[in-house]
């Protein structure tokens, strides 16, 4: 296992390398659909210009960064200026990929005792015979090794760590949260802080968390809320010390929430207000805003009872309807559904699904290129690619919510035929 391990992140480094020093991550940077304007790695560097020359890179609408991770940044280019970035990106990218597999194999045990809890046995064997019944068994062979292939060696993975966009922070606070909710470490609502004060959309993830963290006691859920809320205080203090006022605050938050950077992303926002009248924007502002917790109150009322599952289609909904979207933000829901292996057999739309993110991903660039470089597009072309890739990304979220309730059905069914 250790070397199998070994061997598929000597394979990722290498590829990083290359990727890195052949000039390739140079262009993947410009590309819209790796990087958005809040996590822009030319932004990045704009920004960090900028405060070599003693200027606020919130005085323009540059910078959409929160000032933790630019001060963090400014430490690791002022170590080596070639070099430093690239060492942070890669070591975050490999631990990210590490606690997220760990977190998965908590995962997995626990589905094993709820499985447990239906069938009212301790007994292995009973298990067995029901799954027979059903004939569709959960699959043993996705161990470990395989979630640690499917990270690494996953494309959009390589392609976005070589963008070194800062959606890489987001994803490694939500791996440290998600494994540590599964480990019921005191540690979830600091982490949990971290990813609300780095992605706003974050603040969702709060009812999933609780129900993982078995805290809905109420002492414990108005425990796990207040450190929760100290926590993301504080590191709005710390970033007011660091940047010296709160002008931050709209540039971070207020650029998400309004949607004030048309720059055009795999996101359903941009092209919609950038044609809107600005007398209706606060209108369809609040509506768009909206989608994701309206969802989310009826996904929550059906899944409480499996707090995981809950937490996949929560990242997933955050991931189609959040207002600046990239592939990046791709990685840990698909990661995710393959901890939900199990529920595959039930699928029905996996071919449409397939097919249509590979074409979407590969003909974004070049209708990016025709629209921007060559002149023989249009804003439409892209938006409708984007619109395409996020119908997408909801028709599998669908199948496997459909899925899930197909085989939660059926193991009823094989339960009470057996008993």
């Amino acid at each position: 296992m250790f070397l199998y391990r070994a061997t598929v992140i000597t394979v990722f480094i290498t590829l990083r390398i290359l990727l890195q020093f052949s000039g390739i991550s140079e262009y993947l940077v410009h590309q819209q659909i790796l990087s958005t304007p809040l996590t822009s790695q030319l932004r990045i560097r704009e920004a960090l210009s900028l405060i070599q020359r003693g200027q606020s890179p919130y005085d323009a609408d540059i910078l959409h960064e929160t000032p933790i991770v630019i001060a963090l940044l400014t430490f690791f280019t002022n170590l080596s200026d070639k070099y430093g970035m690239f060492i942070l990106f890669l070591m975050l990218d490999i631990l990210t990929g590490l606690i997220l597999v760990r977190g998965i194999e908590l995962q997995r045990e626990l589905q094993k005792k709820q499985e447990k809890k239906i069938v009212n046995t301790d007994s292995d064997s009973t298990i067995e015979e029901i799954w027979k019944m059903l004939q569709l068994q959960p699959d043993e062979s996705w161990e470990s090794d395989k979630y640690i292939s499917l990270y690494f060696l996953n494309p959009l993975t390589l392609l976005v760590s070589a963008t070194q966009s800062s959606v890489i922070f987001h994803n490694f606070i939500f791996a440290l949260a998600f494994h540590s909710s599964l480990k019921r470490s005191p540690t979830t609502p600091i982490y949990l802080a971290i990813a609300t004060y780095l992605n706003l959309y974050s603040i969702f993830l709060t009812m999933p968390f609780i129900l993982i963290h078995r805290a809905w006691r109420k002492g414990s859920v108005i425990l796990f809320l207040s450190l929760y809320s100290i926590s993301l205080i504080c590191l709005l203090l710390v970033s007011n010390a660091v940047c010296g006022d709160w002008s931050f605050v709209n540039s971070v938050y207020g650029c998400l929430l309004t949607v004030s950077d048309y720059t055009p992303n795999l996101g359903l926002f941009w092209y919609f207000f950038m044609l809107t009248f600005l007398h209706f924007n606060l209108f369809f502002i609040v509506v768009f805003q909206l989608i994701i917790p309206s969802l989310l109150i009826l996904l929550t009322c059906r899944f409480h009872k499996d707090p995981c599952f809950l937490l996949y289609t929560t990242v997933s909904i955050i991931c189609i309807f959040k207002s600046y979207p990239s592939l990046g933000d791709a990685i840990i829901p698909l990661l995710l559904a393959f901890s939900w292996s199990h529920v595959f057999p039930c699928l029905k739309q996996v071919l449409i699904v397939l097919g249509l993110f590979i074409a979407t991903c590969t003909l974004l660039p070049g209708f990016y290129f025709l629209w921007m470089y060559s002149g023989f597009g249009n804003a439409n072309f892209f938006f409708a690619l984007s619109l395409v890739y996020s119908l997408a990304h909801l028709f599998f979220v669908t199948d496997m919510i459909r899925a899930y309730l197909s085989r939660e059905k059926f193991t009823d069914y094989c339960v009470t035929n057996n008993s």
